[in-house]
């Protein structure tokens, strides 16, 4: 018996449903790690405190998916556990691209985003290509970067920036593998771009301290401040060669700046809901290696507190520590009563900064004018709370 040409038609449409009806649709997650080895970690501090090499997740870094060639999952970004999913009817031969880019929500506003981009000297983005094959089996599936100075600084800015990115969304924070292009044998923050010596590269706080530069600089502007070589004794100078450091005697603007980007590192690698926190300072060679771990609450540990009033010699009017700076920032933000955000602390920086009161000499008090203007605007009380916790540091000269 012949079969009718259309019933052939019906028959073969038949087995093809059947067999769509029975292929299996498995469904991937594919996480990146970056693994990090720093230096300067296990001192006390309560984030990422692990000697030796730790875990960061490649939090929302630029990825895309391919298999045998063609793409599966477009570029897109990974969410905050370096993390993207996927359906496929394939459990093999995927390849996961991920580049030294990310999209990193704002930490006080998680629906809007900056951007971070972390490039070799030559500018160009790192980029890692992985062969994964999960298999069958559901769930998600970790994938480790080797250790490099590139998973290093993404690892690191990543996370300092997704914990505390405040008040501003849209902007563009690089990260280059390079050294300072002024000072050659330091690192260094210029106009939203931090330059991370390659001998840094293993030093959290220091990779912090200048991504807390960068964030200062996109809140505030460029903040103008000076650093001024002084006589303030041996324990108060810096070396002939080096323009500041922790126990500078200097104007107050640039012991703000400095200040803030050190409290900026702190915040990052500390749990700010306590009121203790340590930091590591990151110039290894300064004073011989004495000042390491810093209570960053109170002395003695990497200086006493009000250690320009303690330590220094000549007038204190006008000048500031940076170590004094990080103390009172950090007892503003962490010491029990009405704490401000980390927002509130950028946004009365920017209006000190930019307000008719700063000088050189009188940042101290541009600040205290600034946040008592805060409190009139906003209906809030934190002047008399600054004033305490700067009395307290030395900071009012």
């Amino acid at each position: 018996m012949i079969t009718p040409p259309w019933k052939t038609t019906l028959l073969c449409t038949a087995l093809v449903l059947s067999f769509a009806s029975q292929a299996q649709a498995y469904a991937h997650t594919f996480c990146v790690i970056n693994r990090v080895v720093t230096t300067d970690s296990g001192i006390g501090e309560d984030l990422y405190a692990a000697n030796g090499e730790v875990y960061h997740h490649s939090r929302y870094a630029q990825v895309r998916v391919k298999h045998n060639g063609i793409t599966v999952v477009p570029m897109t970004y990974a969410n905050e556990l370096g993390c993207v999913s996927f359906i496929s009817p394939f459990s093999t031969g995927f390849e996961l691209e991920m580049w030294s880019k990310a999209r990193i929500p704002r930490s006080d506003q998680p629906n809007q985003h900056n951007f971070l981009q972390v490039r070799y000297s030559n500018n160009n983005l790192a980029k890692w290509t992985f062969h994964v094959d999960p298999g069958p089996v559901s769930g998600a599936h970790a994938i480790l970067t080797p250790p490099s100075r590139m998973a290093n600084l993404l690892g690191i800015s990543s996370w300092a920036l997704s914990l505390n990115s405040p008040g501003f969304s849209g902007k563009e924070i690089t990260v280059k593998d390079q050294a300072c292009p002024q000072f050659p044998d330091n690192s260094c923050h210029s106009l939203g771009v931090v330059s991370i010596n390659p001998i840094h590269v293993q030093k959290k706080f220091l990779i912090a301290h200048e991504v807390g530069h960068a964030v200062a600089y996109h809140y505030a502007g460029n903040i103008s401040k000076n650093y001024f070589e002084n006589t303030g004794g041996a324990d108060c100078e810096t070396p002939a060669d080096w323009t500041h450091a922790m126990h500078s005697k200097e104007y107050q603007s640039a012991a703000l700046v400095e200040g803030y980007a050190h409290f900026y590192s702190a915040a990052t690698w500390n749990n700010t809901n306590h009121t203790n926190g340590w930091f590591h300072y990151y110039k290894s060679d300064y004073k011989n290696g004495s000042v390491v771990a810093v209570d960053v609450e109170n002395g003695s540990a990497g200086g006493s507190t009000s250690y320009m009033e303690n330590h220094c010699t000549g007038s204190d009017t006008g000048y500031g520590t940076e170590l004094d700076w990080m103390r009172a920032l950090w007892d503003y933000l962490t010491n029990s009563g009405m704490k401000p955000s980390h927002s509130q602390i950028l946004s009365q920086l920017e209006r000190a900064a930019t307000g008719p009161f700063w000088s050189h000499p009188l940042a101290s008090q541009a600040f205290l004018v600034a946040i008592a203007e805060f409190d009139i605007l906003n209906g809030t009380l934190f002047e008399p709370r600054w004033h305490q916790m700067a009395d307290w540091n030395g900071l009012l000269h």
